[in-house]
Protein backbone atom coordinates (compact mmCIF):
# COMPACT_ATOMS: atom_id res chain seq x y z
CA UNK A 1 0.00 0.00 0.00
CA UNK A 2 1.84 3.38 -0.92
CA UNK A 3 2.14 6.34 1.43
CA UNK A 4 -0.27 7.29 -0.38
CA UNK A 5 -16.53 13.20 0.49
CA UNK A 6 -18.06 15.35 1.30
CA UNK A 7 -16.45 18.71 0.08
CA UNK A 8 -18.95 20.88 -2.57
CA UNK A 9 -15.98 22.30 -5.15
CA UNK A 10 -17.15 24.94 -7.36
CA UNK A 11 -16.88 23.88 -11.09
CA UNK A 12 -14.15 26.82 -11.52
CA UNK A 13 -11.93 24.11 -9.38
CA UNK A 14 -12.29 21.24 -11.18
CA UNK A 15 -11.89 23.54 -14.79
CA UNK A 16 -8.46 24.46 -13.54
CA UNK A 17 -7.72 20.99 -12.12
CA UNK A 18 -8.10 20.02 -15.53
CA UNK A 19 -5.79 22.15 -17.28
CA UNK A 20 -2.98 21.07 -14.71
CA UNK A 21 -3.44 17.68 -14.73
CA UNK A 22 -2.45 17.89 -18.76
CA UNK A 23 1.08 19.66 -17.97
CA UNK A 24 2.28 19.75 -14.57
CA UNK A 25 5.39 17.68 -13.18
CA UNK A 26 4.00 16.58 -10.48
CA UNK A 27 0.72 15.22 -12.25
CA UNK A 28 2.84 13.14 -14.50
CA UNK A 29 5.36 11.98 -12.21
CA UNK A 30 2.15 10.79 -9.48
CA UNK A 31 0.49 9.15 -12.41
CA UNK A 32 3.27 7.06 -13.62
CA UNK A 33 4.01 5.86 -10.02
CA UNK A 34 0.33 5.12 -9.49
CA UNK A 35 -0.18 3.00 -13.12
CA UNK A 36 2.46 1.32 -12.33
CA UNK A 37 1.62 0.10 -8.92
CA UNK A 38 -2.10 -0.73 -10.10
CA UNK A 39 -0.50 -2.79 -13.04
CA UNK A 40 1.49 -5.18 -11.09
CA UNK A 41 -1.51 -5.37 -8.54
CA UNK A 42 -3.60 -6.49 -11.45
CA UNK A 43 -1.50 -7.49 -14.28
CA UNK A 44 -1.77 -11.45 -13.35
CA UNK A 45 -5.23 -11.42 -12.11
CA UNK A 46 -8.08 -13.08 -14.14
CA UNK A 47 -11.46 -10.82 -14.89
CA UNK A 48 -9.81 -8.32 -12.48
CA UNK A 49 -12.20 -5.18 -11.06
CA UNK A 50 -10.74 -2.25 -10.26
CA UNK A 51 -12.60 0.79 -8.77
CA UNK A 52 -10.88 4.51 -7.61
CA UNK A 53 -13.21 6.36 -5.99
CA UNK A 54 -13.30 10.11 -5.93
CA UNK A 55 -11.89 9.81 -9.20
CA UNK A 56 -12.31 14.04 -10.29
CA UNK A 57 -11.59 14.41 -14.21
CA UNK A 58 -10.70 11.48 -14.93
CA UNK A 59 -6.76 11.83 -14.88
CA UNK A 60 -5.65 8.80 -13.10
CA UNK A 61 -7.94 6.17 -14.18
CA UNK A 62 -7.24 7.71 -17.83
CA UNK A 63 -3.87 6.05 -16.93
CA UNK A 64 -5.15 2.40 -15.43
CA UNK A 65 -7.35 1.93 -18.51
CA UNK A 66 -4.14 2.29 -20.77
CA UNK A 67 -2.29 0.19 -18.63
CA UNK A 68 -4.94 -2.16 -17.82
CA UNK A 69 -7.31 -2.64 -21.30
CA UNK A 70 -8.61 -5.59 -19.98
CA UNK A 71 -9.86 -5.11 -16.90
CA UNK A 72 -13.27 -4.10 -15.44
CA UNK A 73 -12.58 -0.64 -14.10
CA UNK A 74 -15.07 1.94 -12.37
CA UNK A 75 -14.83 5.44 -11.50
CA UNK A 76 -16.60 6.87 -8.38
CA UNK A 77 -17.01 10.59 -8.13
CA UNK A 78 -19.13 12.92 -5.65
CA UNK A 79 -19.39 15.88 -7.95
CA UNK A 80 -21.18 15.73 -11.53
CA UNK A 81 -18.76 18.98 -12.74
CA UNK A 82 -15.90 16.21 -12.28
CA UNK A 83 -17.66 13.24 -13.89
CA UNK A 84 -18.52 15.35 -17.14
CA UNK A 85 -15.01 16.04 -17.41
CA UNK A 86 -13.68 12.60 -16.99
CA UNK A 87 -16.65 11.12 -19.62
CA UNK A 88 -14.58 13.15 -21.62
CA UNK A 89 -11.21 11.16 -21.42
CA UNK A 90 -12.19 7.53 -20.39
CA UNK A 91 -14.37 4.86 -21.33
CA UNK A 92 -14.92 3.00 -18.47
CA UNK A 93 -18.13 3.06 -16.13
CA UNK A 94 -18.57 6.32 -14.03
CA UNK A 95 -20.52 6.30 -11.29
CA UNK A 96 -21.81 9.65 -8.96
CA UNK A 97 -21.88 8.32 -5.19
CA UNK A 98 -20.74 9.24 -1.96
CA UNK A 99 -17.89 7.56 -0.29
CA UNK A 100 -19.47 6.90 2.91
CA UNK A 101 -22.31 5.50 1.36
CA UNK A 102 -21.01 3.12 -1.45
CA UNK A 103 -23.35 1.47 -3.69
CA UNK A 104 -23.76 -2.48 -3.17
CA UNK A 105 -22.32 -3.17 -6.46
CA UNK A 106 -20.02 -6.60 -7.58
CA UNK A 107 -16.74 -6.49 -5.14
CA UNK A 108 -13.53 -5.24 -6.12
CA UNK A 109 -9.96 -7.39 -6.61
CA UNK A 110 -8.44 -3.52 -6.27
CA UNK A 111 -9.62 0.03 -4.80
CA UNK A 112 -7.88 2.89 -5.12
CA UNK A 113 -8.46 6.38 -2.93
CA UNK A 114 -5.84 8.84 -4.56
CA UNK A 115 -5.16 12.04 -2.37
CA UNK A 116 -8.79 11.61 -1.47
CA UNK A 117 -8.67 10.64 2.48
CA UNK A 118 -7.35 13.82 3.51
CA UNK A 119 -11.08 15.65 2.33
CA UNK A 120 -12.46 13.52 4.83
CA UNK A 121 -13.85 14.61 8.09
CA UNK A 122 -14.19 10.99 9.06
CA UNK A 123 -11.29 8.85 7.55
CA UNK A 124 -11.98 5.55 9.72
CA UNK A 125 -15.40 5.54 8.03
CA UNK A 126 -14.80 6.15 4.77
CA UNK A 127 -12.50 3.14 5.39
CA UNK A 128 -14.40 0.98 6.61
CA UNK A 129 -16.81 1.55 4.11
CA UNK A 130 -14.58 0.82 1.34
CA UNK A 131 -13.61 -2.55 2.88
CA UNK A 132 -17.07 -3.48 2.48
CA UNK A 133 -16.54 -3.12 -1.65
CA UNK A 134 -13.22 -5.57 -1.44
CA UNK A 135 -13.54 -9.31 -2.61
CA UNK A 136 -12.17 -11.25 0.48
CA UNK A 137 -8.96 -10.86 -0.35
CA UNK A 138 -8.94 -7.54 -2.37
CA UNK A 139 -6.32 -4.66 -2.15
CA UNK A 140 -7.12 -1.31 -1.29
CA UNK A 141 -4.17 1.84 -2.64
CA UNK A 142 -3.84 4.97 -1.49
CA UNK A 143 -1.90 7.79 -1.84
CA UNK A 144 -2.65 10.91 0.86
CA UNK A 145 -0.76 14.34 0.91
CA UNK A 146 2.73 13.33 3.87
CA UNK A 147 4.09 15.86 6.17
CA UNK A 148 2.58 18.43 8.15
CA UNK A 149 5.66 19.97 7.84
CA UNK A 150 4.23 20.78 3.68
CA UNK A 151 1.35 22.38 5.56
CA UNK A 152 0.30 25.63 3.97
CA UNK A 153 -2.57 27.86 2.36
CA UNK A 154 -3.07 25.70 -0.74
CA UNK A 155 -3.89 22.92 1.90
CA UNK A 156 -6.30 25.31 3.28
CA UNK A 157 -8.48 25.98 -0.15
CA UNK A 158 -8.04 22.67 -1.23
CA UNK A 159 -10.17 21.80 2.10
CA UNK A 160 -8.07 19.21 3.61
CA UNK A 161 -7.84 18.14 7.24
CA UNK A 162 -4.84 17.21 7.63
CA UNK A 163 -1.65 15.77 5.89
CA UNK A 164 -0.56 11.68 7.07
CA UNK A 165 2.42 10.64 8.44
CA UNK A 166 3.00 6.38 8.07
CA UNK A 167 2.52 6.22 11.42
CA UNK A 168 -1.16 8.15 11.06
CA UNK A 169 -2.19 6.54 7.80
CA UNK A 170 -1.40 3.29 8.96
CA UNK A 171 -3.17 4.09 12.45
CA UNK A 172 -6.59 5.26 10.24
CA UNK A 173 -6.17 1.82 8.30
CA UNK A 174 -5.62 -0.74 11.31
CA UNK A 175 -8.79 0.69 13.03
CA UNK A 176 -10.14 0.35 9.56
CA UNK A 177 -9.97 -3.46 9.53
CA UNK A 178 -6.85 -3.40 7.29
CA UNK A 179 -3.97 -5.29 7.17
CA UNK A 180 -0.50 -2.86 5.72
CA UNK A 181 1.47 -4.74 3.49
CA UNK A 182 3.33 -1.36 2.40
CA UNK A 183 3.59 2.31 3.76
CA UNK A 184 6.24 4.47 2.05
CA UNK A 185 6.57 8.11 0.65
CA UNK A 186 6.63 7.62 -3.05
CA UNK A 187 7.05 11.54 -4.08
CA UNK A 188 10.39 11.96 -1.75
CA UNK A 189 12.60 13.44 -5.17
CA UNK A 190 9.84 16.19 -5.07
CA UNK A 191 9.90 17.25 -1.15
CA UNK A 192 12.54 19.56 -1.56
CA UNK A 193 11.16 21.04 -4.10
CA UNK A 194 7.46 21.15 -2.87
CA UNK A 195 8.60 22.37 0.70
CA UNK A 196 10.83 25.80 -1.20
CA UNK A 197 8.19 26.40 -3.39
CA UNK A 198 5.33 26.22 0.06
CA UNK A 199 7.54 28.72 1.83
CA UNK A 200 8.39 31.34 -0.88
CA UNK A 201 4.66 31.21 -1.48
CA UNK A 202 4.06 32.09 2.48
CA UNK A 203 6.49 34.83 2.47
CA UNK A 204 5.00 36.64 -0.37
CA UNK A 205 2.06 36.45 1.64
CA UNK A 206 3.58 37.78 4.23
Amino acid sequence: MSHMESLLLPKADFEELLKAEENHFWFKYRNNVIGSNVFELLVNCKNSRFLELGCGNGNVIREIEKRLPKATIVGSELHEEGLLNARGRVACELVQADIYCLPNWAKFDLIGIFDVLEHLPDDVKALQEIRQSLKPGGKLIITVPASMKLWSYFDEVAGHFKRYSCDTLEEALLKSGFKIVTNEPFMMPLFPAMWLSRKFTQLKKN
